[in-house]
């Protein structure tokens, strides 16, 4: 009997916990932004925690280029795309990866090492991309929108429109 209540509360508290991943930020330039970055030819080799929103996802033969605009992380290392966004940046994965799945819009958070930079455009406009090889790519998953409960707790129980 006296296990009852922690068995009610133990599943609420690891689902929780499951959708946050652990990222391996040793060694990380915490000061390193993108823009930074792709100015300064030295920056071959920095460790980055970045994350952001996907722009663009380009499928090569042998590598995948993820076009991320790159906003702030919070405490969980997930972008926060009502923030100033921090410049552009060009994740290299090896092999494919689902467009469908990697669309624009959706937020990723990479934890890797600067390899180089790329010349392309944002619009009309040149641009300079400095390109991570992730040791760690996340993808999060959307968020929906979904309806609060019209049921609220007060003195007894009622619906409230």
């Amino acid at each position: 009997m006296p296990l009852r209540p922690f068995a009610f509360w133990l599943p609420l508290l690891l689902a929780a916990c499951a959708g946050t991943p652990e990222f391996d930020t040793a060694g990380v330039d915490t000061a390193a932004r993108p823009q930074g970055v792709a100015r300064d030819p030295q920056a071959r080799g920095t460790r980055v925690f970045w994350g952001g929103v996907i722009a663009e996802i380009r499928n090569l033969e042998t590598v995948t280029h993820i076009q991320v605009i790159a906003f702030p992380l919070d405490a969980g290392g997930r972008p926060q795309p009502g923030a100033e966004p921090q410049g552009r940046f060009i994740v290299e994965r090896r092999g494919f990866l689902e467009p469908a799945k990697y669309a624009p819009g959706r937020e990723v958070t990479v934890v890797g090492e600067v390899i180089t930079t790329l010349a392309g455009r944002v619009g009309q406009a040149p641009y300079r991309f400095p390109v991570v090889r992730p040791h760690q790519l996340h993808l999060w998953p959307v968020e929906r929108d979904t309806p609060r409960s019209r049921l609220y707790f007060g003195i007894g129980i009622g619906i409230h429109n």
